[in-house]
């Protein structure tokens, strides 16, 4: 028949090992990981349960120029920082992010940690922008490049 179907408890879901992940660009970030993916056997999406301690920030103010992203908040309270926008997130509360979209940035100013899953495609090739810093990323597999924004030039 091909692959089997994953099928998880909580508390199974709970036993795996977190990750401690940071995002270079922002020294306010800090999330554990419990990636989902690898025991499902995804090879096309993404799908993490990200824990933000309090007083910390999930990665850096981002958009994707080709993936699609979600949150779903399982525990806790964040603000969903959106172009300049504050949301106030709790369980229950979602947000979807289509393919080149609004920058975003999941923080967390209370003092419980946040826990949510997050989402979206595996793509080979990517693009990110952080507006907060004038960057673009470029990514291609699994290693990515930066670059200034205002360096980029149009080719032809």
């Amino acid at each position: 028949m091909g692959n089997e179907p994953t099928i998880l408890s909580r508390e199974q879901i709970e036993q795996h090992e977190e990750t401690p992940v940071s995002h270079p660009l922002n020294p306010q970030s800090e999330m554990y990981y419990r990636s989902l993916t690898e025991t499902a056997g995804f090879e096309q999406s993404g799908f993490h349960m990200v824990r933000v301690p309090p007083g910390k920030e999930s990665n850096e103010l981002h958009s994707h120029r080709f993936a699609e992203e979600f949150y779903y908040v399982i525990s806790g309270r964040g603000l969903l920082l959106v172009d300049g926008d504050a949301h106030e997130m709790g369980p229950g509360s979602f947000a979807g992010f289509p393919a080149n979209s609004a920058a975003r940035l999941m923080t967390n100013p209370h003092g419980e940690d946040l826990v949510y899953f997050a989402g979206g495609p595996r793509t080979a090739f990517e693009i990110a922008e952080f507006p907060r810093l004038g960057k673009v990323m470029i990514r291609d597999g699994m290693t990515a490049y930066t670059v200034e924004a205002d360096q980029l030039e149009k080719l032809g």
